[in-house]
């Protein structure tokens, strides 16, 4: 376990830098979800209507593998769009944020939850989820970075086969982990 602790810790600090902008973007975007923009906040409840949908009648086993099964997706997008300048991590992490900020921002003024209890409801399966998903878009705007470099062939082959292990180390036990607390949160709460 402390090998696998000081994995994580090291993957965390290979990508610093690309995690510091992604993380920014993501809070930025955050905090203008919270904000009371109508339009967003409709576009936003479509979205995550239609996302919710596909979720409702499924159970146990089924619900487990949907979950695991979108969030891997969408960081393994997340990763192999960087390629393509680091475009997409930048603009993911900005919406990505705004989104979570809106819902919760909302949560809490139609609900009777405080906005630090709707933070406080996500915690659970997002201490897992969030990272990972800001982990890997980081690794995407890391692959992204191979325009700007000399050896552009070297660069993509070695920081493809970090970016790949680290993928399979740490994104997907994370993604594992979270699509389980998240699980068992939803059959709780039915």
């Amino acid at each position: 376990m402390k090998k696998y602790i000081a994995y994580v810790v090291q993957s965390i600090a290979d990508h610093k830098k690309s995690l510091k902008i992604v993380l920014g973007l993501f809070l930025i975007g955050f905090f203008m979800g919270c904000l009371d923009n109508e339009t967003v906040s409709a576009s936003i409840y479509n979205s995550i209507k239609a996302l919710i949908d596909q979720f409702k009648n499924l159970h146990g086993i089924d619900l487990f593998m949907r979950i695991f099964l979108h969030n891997f997706m969408a960081a393994a997008l997340a990763t192999a769009s960087g390629l393509l300048f680091g475009i997409f991590p930048l603009i993911s992490a900005f919406l990505n944020g705004l989104v979570i900020g809106t819902v919760l921002t909302h949560l809490s003024a139609y609900t009777d939850l405080a906005f630090i209890q709707a933070v406080l409801s996500i915690i659970p399966h997002g201490i897992f989820e969030i990272p990972a998903f800001l982990l890997a878009l980081a690794m995407g705007l890391t692959l992204g970075m191979w325009p700007f470099k000399e050896e552009k062939v070297a660069f993509l082959k070695r920081t493809f086969n970090t970016v790949s292990s680290m993928f399979f180390k740490v994104i997907i036990p994370f993604l594992v982990i979270a699509a389980a607390i998240e699980t068992i949160g939803i059959e709780l709460l039915r």
